[in-house]
């Protein structure tokens, strides 16, 4: 069941036009907002594959919520293709209110945007009880999960972040911690050095060339 805060919808809706709230892709986290959601706003909660299949994609704005960044983009692509409208959806609870973008969900508890240059990109999750400081840039489509500490960071697009990740400004040359796309960071990680190249990545030690578009960490 529902926890009683879920179900006081403690949300709040960004570019938001008015119609319809449709969430495609079925899983947990859909699942989790979309219950909230609807108790307020008309909503639907349907499968990519369903979405392909609508005739009526004027009628909604949409919302795809996955840690899975090949099916996100996969989704996203197809949306765009039929000129669809996106919004996004924000915990009441966090300090992080501007410099948003499309498509992204913020849940609770979330703290910072310190910088001219801050912002989250369109079709980023960010999960709970995380920190994003000093000119933390986040790109578009980049999961950050749980208990992370960003600061003085760009993560590229598609980066996908473990639990209790810490991601800080190069010690050695103080500049911009600057993270390639698509690059997976396990839980528990603390990035310290620069990354040079995408991959899966455990602290400053790459594990494999694999990326967010064919490795799931979360």
């Amino acid at each position: 069941m529902p926890s009683d805060s879920l179900l006081k919808n403690n949300y709040e809706i960004l570019h938001d036009t008015g119609k319809t709230l449709c969430f495609v892709t079925t899983g947990s986290l859909s699942r989790l907002v979309y219950t909230a959601l609807t108790l307020s706003r008309q909503s639907r909660l349907i499968s990519f594959e369903e979405a392909k299949n609508l005739d009526d994609f004027d009628r909604y704005q949409y919302i795809c919520l996955t840690s899975d960044i090949r099916l996100k983009q996969d989704v996203v692509d197809f949306l765009e293709s039929q000129h669809c409208d996106f919004f996004s959806v924000i915990h009441k609870s966090n300090s992080l209110h501007d410099k948003i973008g499309r498509g992204t969900f913020v849940n609770g508890y979330n703290q910072g945007m310190l910088g001219d240059r801050s912002r989250i990109g369109n079709h980023c999750v960010i999960a709970t009880h995380s920190l994003l400081s000093h000119d933390c840039v986040i790109d578009d489509f980049c999961h950050v999960s749980s208990f992370a500490f960003l600061a003085s960071c760009h993560l590229q697009p598609g980066c996908c972040l473990g639990t209790r990740v810490s991601v800080f400004y190069d010690l050695y040359t103080e500049q911009i911690q600057v993270i390639p796309k698509y690059t997976n960071i396990i839980s528990g990680s603390m990035i310290t050095k620069p990354i040079i190249a995408s991959g899966t990545y455990v602290g400053n030690r790459k594990i494999s060339s694999e990326t967010s578009l064919n490795k799931r960490i979360v």
